[in-house]
C-alpha cells in the first residue's frame, strides 16, 4: 500500500531498499518490470537495494556491488 501511495506522486527519483524482499521469483520480476516502466514513462529515476541476484542481473542498467562495506564492482 505505502509503494502504491508513492508511485501516485511520480516522484522524480524513486529510492527503494529491498521492495521485492519475501517476493517469489515470478512476482518479483512483474514487480520490478512495473516499477521500471512507470518510472521510464514518467522520466523518473529508480534506485533500488537489493540481495536479489535475479533483480540486479535482470533489470539493472547500472549495478554497483556493496561487500563487507566496500564497493566490490561498479
Amino acid at each position: 500500500m505505502a509503494l502504491g501511495r508513492v508511485l501516485l506522486l511520480h516522484p522524480e527519483v524513486l529510492l527503494l531498499d529491498e521492495p521485492t524482499s519475501h517476493l517469489d521469483e515470478g512476482t518479483e520480476d512483474e514487480v520490478v518490470w512495473t516499477l521500471v516502466d512507470d518510472v521510464r514513462r514518467w522520466g523518473s529515476s529508480l534506485i533500488m537495494v537489493t540481495h536479489s541476484g535475479n533483480v540486479a542481473d535482470n533489470h539493472a542498467d547500472r549495478l554497483v556491488v556493496i561487500s563487507g562495506g566496500k564497493v566490490t564492482r561498479a
